[in-house]
């Protein structure tokens, strides 16, 4: 029976039932897409991917958002790099003039730049994705404990992780950090050092390498962090995430949050 009750269609009916025009666009050819749509879509890649940092890489991008500045040390295969540098690009430039990443009122550049003892396997297309963001990035190859490290308002450190190592670092750079510094697996090595918990890593070696004693080189990271907010009080702990291997976030008195 038609809507109508009768048994031919009325011309409302016909009407109603007529099918509606849809206009299909075409899809974006990938030439279309802009750098920040590569970046989000490298970002999401990371976020999504199960990885021992995707459910933490939100907060990295947060955290950078927030400043003019990053620096990381430990890249790896850049799960870190697009966070922190999308959350530059989220930043607008209200900081630029309120003394972030440089003397108050004068206008400071985005800048990340990144450090890992082994080449970074996509240094060219974050170099690439920088620049059309209008981002300064440089990734140098080098040894935390020996680098000079540029001042920046944040630094992300995800190196080896054992006391031993991340006190230096701490001791190492800290001073040049204006507002965050950041710590990847504080909780899967938070007492015992990664070198214990894997098996491709030798202890021996490695406290020959640090100088230090095998006692030393079994602890985990978390006395490091202690021993900064001990003898620096200008630091304190922000926050801490337990989940995802463990984030820390350490803020610097007086900076900007």
């Amino acid at each position: 029976m038609l809507p109508d009750g009768r048994g031919k269609p009325s011309a409302r009916c016909v009407l109603l039932a007529a099918p509606l025009l849809r206009v299909v666009l075409p899809a974006r050819p990938p030439s279309w897409r802009t750098s920040a749509d590569r970046l989000l879509s490298r970002y999401l890649a990371v976020e999504y991917g199960g990885l021992d940092i995707s459910e933490h890489v939100s907060t990295l991008r947060l955290y950078a958002s927030r400043c003019r500045s990053v620096s990381e040390i430990g890249v790896r295969k850049g799960a870190s790099t697009w966070a922190l540098m999308l959350g530059l690009h989220d930043a607008d430039d209200e900081g630029a003039r309120s003394g972030a990443g440089g003397p108050r009122g004068e206008w400071a550049p985005k800048v990340h730049l990144a450090y890992d003892l082994d080449p970074f396997v996509h240094q060219g297309k974050a170099r690439q994705l920088a620049v059309q963001l209008g981002i300064r990035y440089r990734f140098q190859q080098a040894d935390s404990l020996e680098l000079e490290l540029e001042e920046s308002d944040l630094l992300f450190i995800d190196t080896f992780h054992a006391y031993p190592q991340l006190r230096r670092e701490l001791r190492r750079h800290a001073p040049r950090v204006r507002r965050y510094i950041i710590l990847h697996d504080t909780t899967v090595d938070s007492n015992i050092s990664e070198c214990v918990r894997r098996p491709d890593l030798d202890c021996a070696v490695l406290a020959s390498k640090l100088r230090c004693t095998m006692g030393e080189i079994r602890t985990g990271i978390w006395l490091a962090v202690q021993e900064l907010l001990a003898e620096a009080p200008q630091w304190r702990l922000l926050r801490r995430y337990e989940h995802n291997h463990g984030l820390t976030v350490l803020h610097r008195r007086g900076g900007w949050r």
